[in-house]
């Protein structure tokens, strides 16, 4: 059976509405990446014949894909997505569309690649007016010359022609993860935090509270080069509020050779490290958020009898 695999979404914001893009391909279609193989896929409008759409517009047309016995329009993360998904999948795509210009702010080399694609009667193919698209402008003006030029290659019905829009490379743009925060940040590097930096050396602390405050991520560069420590070596930027968030709640956990419990330190692939100071335990804002978190390692650790949360103050 052939059926659509959706890998990512990306809605393309405009001045004149939204191009919804996304990563898809067919379970059927293999191809090589790298020496692997792996299942097709690739950018494109996730619509009908239309390339650019008002957000009511676009709904609509989703809507009128609904209503059908058989409510299987994609597999996404391994799971078909029925009516009420895709419904949800287009009205999240809308509300996170961003311009090329947003998001080129998070990755720079990103652009959108336009061409037409022409296929003939006897199949052979053929691309025109190949361009790279860096601004909204450029990209809403190659579009008003490839809808002319759709109009006039079409006047012979038995040619097919498509106006193709895709990222650069067909892999998950990952926005979310690259995007770096507004305003002051502190700096992580797994569960520690840049608490010092000196000519001689830098230190991470496993205690939020001794982090140092930057006053944006450029500041923070500054340093580095100043310095010459490669402090931001696999570190990331978060916001500084997380600093300022008291978070009181922290995990023991009761094993045979612990009845008194010890603080879960961190969880790694396969194991649940500890250690016996609050100070260096993982932190929980509430204990809603710790309880969560027990909820989530389960009974993946036999030799932990029982878990218990308690306040920092109690430890």
């Amino acid at each position: 059976m052939s059926y659509t695999i959706m890998y990512d979404r990306q809605f393309l914001k405009t001045s004149r509405g939204i191009i919804p893009l996304a990563l898809y391909g067919d379970n059927n279609v293999i191809e090589r990446v790298n020496g692997h193989e792996r299942r097709e896929r690739h950018w494109g409008v996730y619509a009908n014949s239309k390339t650019e759409f008002t957000p009511d517009e676009y709904m609509s047309l989703i809507r009128s894909w609904c209503g059908s016995e058989f409510q299987e329009h994609f597999v996404s993360h391994g799971k078909w997505v029925d009516d009420k998904g895709i419904i949800a999948w287009a009205k999240n795509g809308i509300k996170n569309a961003l311009t090329i210009e947003e998001i080129r702010k998070i990755v720079p080399v990103q652009s959108m690649t336009c061409y037409i694609s022409v296929w003939e009667k006897d199949y052979s193919h053929r691309t025109e007016e190949w361009r790279y698209c860096n601004t909204t402008e450029q990209l809403e003006q190659w579009l008003d010359l490839a809808y002319a030029r759709k109009k006039e290659l079409s006047a012979d019905p038995s040619r097919d022609v498509f106006i193709c829009l895709s990222y650069l490379r067909n892999e998950p743009l990952k926005l979310a993860a690259q995007k770096e925060p507004e305003g002051e940040v502190i700096i992580r590097k797994e569960n520690r935090y840049l608490s010092e930096v000196t000519d001689k050396g830098y230190t991470f602390s496993s205690d939020i509270a001794d982090a140092l405050v930057f006053k944006n991520t450029t500041e923070a560069r500054n340093l580095a080069a100043r310095s010459g420590q490669p402090f931001l070596y696999k570190a990331r930027f978060i916001s500084a509020n997380n600093k300022f968030t008291v978070k009181d709640y922290r995990i023991k956990a009761i094993l045979p050779e612990y009845p008194n419990g010890v603080y879960i330190r961190r969880l790694t692939r396969n194991t649940l490290r500890f250690c016996h100071e609050s100070k260096d335990a993982l932190k929980f804002a509430t204990e809603q958020q710790a309880r969560k978190y027990i909820s989530k390692l389960g009974s993946r650790f036999q030799r932990v009898i029982n878990y218990a949360v308690v306040q920092a103050k109690e430890a």
